[in-house]
C-alpha cells in the first residue's frame, strides 16, 4: 500500500470514528474472513468498505506535483522572457534558483526540528480540518514531506521549461547590476560555485572573457562592441548550477522526508488509542505493526498498568513534560511544583530513583518521551496525567496506559484529582 494511500486511510478511519458512521458497533458488518488478516492496513481498508464510509477531502499528491510543475514551467518561462532589447539578466535568475530556494529548504527544516510546533506557517496549516486528524509528532513532517514533492515537481518543471526555450528560442544571457561589482569579483564567485562540476564539465564553468563580455547596461541595452556569441554560452552554467544547488539537495531532502514519513505512518496505528483499539478488536491476535517497540505492547483489553486517581507520591522527585509550573497555579501543589525540574535530554537522573512525572493527559505520548525515560532504566516512575480544565475521556487514558506498558521503568498510572487527598 502507498505511503499517501495508508495517510488518506487513517484520516477516513479517524473521520468515521470520530462521526460514528459504523453504527452501534465497529466490528458487525466484518466477517471472519475479513478479520483474519494479518494486515492492519488492509484490516482498516476492508472495515472503512463494509461500513459505506464515504471519502473525506484530504490531501492528493499527483494534484500537488502537477500544480508544482505547472508553476515551475511558469515561473522560469517568465524569467527567460525578454523583448530582444536587453540580455535575460543572469543575477536575477541565479538568485530565484540558488538564495531564495536555499531560504525555503531551511525554513522547511525549521519547521520540523523547532520545539513546539514550529513556525508560524506550520502553526497555521496545523489548524485545517484534515491535519486536525493527525497528531503533532505525524503532521509536521507530513507538510514537510508534501514540501518537497511539491518543491521538487517546480525545480522539474523549470528544467522542463528551460530545455524547450533554449532549444526553440535564441536565449541571450547576460548580467547588470546597480552596485559597482567589478567583472573579476563576479568571476571569483561564479568559479567557487563551479568547483563541484568543473572537473567534469568543463564546459559549464565560465571565463573571465565570459564574464567581462556580457556585461551590459539597462540604457545601453545590447548596443555597442559586444560579441554576440558570448551572451549564449551561459546555458551550460545555468543548468549546472540548478542541477548542483537544487535538484540534489531537493532530491536529499526528499529522500529524508520519505524515510521519516515511512516510520511515522506505522506507527500512527499504535499511537493514535482508537485506531489502536479498532485493530484490536477487527484483529483476535496482538497488533503487529513493524515498530521495533511492538513487541513491548499487549492487547489493550489486558493492560499492566492499572489506572488510579489521586496526586503524587510526597517521597518522588517531581519531572514536568510538556508542561510548566505556570500551567499548575491553580492547583494547590503549586509550591511543590515550582521545585519540580523539566524532563529533559540534559537531566542527571543518577542520584534519584523514584519519580513522578507529570504530563499533558489530553496529548497523546510520543517517541520523544520513550526516549527520555528510556535513559534511567532503573528508576520506579509514576506517571500522572493532569487534565488542566479539559477532561481526560477513555481514548486519553488508552493511549497513556498503552504506552505505560510499554515501559518497565513506569510502575504507576495516575489520573490528578482535585476531590481526592494528595498521597
Amino acid at each position: 500500500m502507498h505511503l499517501i494511500t495508508k495517510i488518506q486511510l487513517f484520516a477516513k478511519v479517524k473521520q468515521a470514528l470520530s462521526q460514528k458512521l459504523y453504527g452501534d458497533s465497529k466490528i458487525t458488518s466484518m466477517d471472519g474472513s475479513d478479520r483474519q488478516s494479518q494486515d492492519s492496513w488492509l484490516l482498516l481498508s476492508t472495515w472503512l468498505q463494509r461500513i459505506g464510509h464515504t471519502k473525506i477531502r484530504s490531501v492528493s499528491l499527483g494534484w500537488i506535483i502537477l500544480a508544482g510543475f505547472v508553476f515551475g514551467i511558469m515561473t522560469m518561462t517568465g524569467l527567460l522572457s525578454y523583448s530582444g532589447s536587453a540580455p535575460i539578466n543572469l543575477i536575477y535568475l541565479l538568485l530565484v534558483y540558488g538564495p531564495l530556494q536555499w531560504l525555503l529548504m531551511v525554513l522547511a527544516l525549521l519547521s520540523v526540528s523547532l520545539q513546539g510546533k514550529g513556525l508560524a506557517v506550520t502553526r497555521w496549516l496545523s489548524g485545517q480540518k484534515f491535519l486536525q486528524t493527525f497528531p503533532a509528532f505525524f503532521y509536521r513532517w507530513l507538510l514537510f514531506w508534501l514540501n518537497q514533492w511539491l518543491s521538487l515537481s517546480f525545480l522539474l518543471g523549470s528544467l522542463a521549461a528551460f530545455l524547450l526555450l533554449l532549444v526553440s528560442q535564441d536565449l541571450a544571457f547576460g548580467w547588470s547590476t546597480t552596485i559597482a561589482f567589478a567583472p573579476e569579483h563576479i568571476t571569483d564567485v561564479l568559479h567557487i560555485l563551479s568547483t563541484p562540476w568543473a572537473s567534469w564539465w568543463p564546459q559549464a564553468t565560465i571565463s573571465p572573457e565570459l564574464v567581462s563580455g556580457t556585461q551590459f547596461f539597462r540604457l545601453q541595452g545590447v548596443q555597442g562592441n559586444y560579441d554576440a556569441t558570448l551572451f549564449g554560452q551561459w546555458w551550460t552554467f545555468i543548468l549546472a548550477f540548478i542541477l548542483t544547488y537544487n535538484l540534489l539537495p531537493r532530491g536529499l531532502l526528499l529522500l529524508l522526508s520519505q524515510l521519516m514519513m515511512i516510520t511515522r505512518v506505522n506507527a500512527l496505528l499504535y499511537q493514535d488509542a482508537e485506531v489502536f483499539q479498532l485493530i484490536d478488536d477487527l484483529k483476535p491476535v496482538v497488533v503487529e505493526t513493524g515498530s521495533h517497540r511492538d513487541a513491548h505492547y499487549q492487547t489493550a483489553s489486558e493492560p499492566k498498568t492499572r489506572v488510579s486517581h489521586g496526586g503524587y507520591e510526597p517521597d518522588a522527585a517531581l519531572l514536568l513534560w510538556g508542561l510548566s509550573a505556570e500551567d499548575l497555579k491553580h492547583l494547590h501543589l503549586y509550591e511543590r511544583c515550582q521545585k519540580a525540574i523539566q524532563l529533559t535530554d540534559h537531566l542527571d537522573v543518577s542520584t534519584q530513583t523514584k519519580f513522578t512525572l507529570m504530563v499533558p493527559g489530553w496529548e497523546p505520548p510520543i517517541a520523544e518521551l520513550t526516549d527520555l525515560l528510556e535513559r534511567f532504566p532503573a528508576a520506579s516512575v509514576q506517571l500522572l496525567l493532569m487534565p488542566l480544565g479539559q477532561q481526560l475521556d477513555e481514548a486519553d487514558i488508552a493511549s497513556w496506559q498503552m504506552f505505560s506498558d510499554s515501559l518497565q521503568q513506569i510502575e504507576r498510572l495516575s489520573v490528578w484529582s482535585d476531590e481526592e487527598p494528595v498521597s
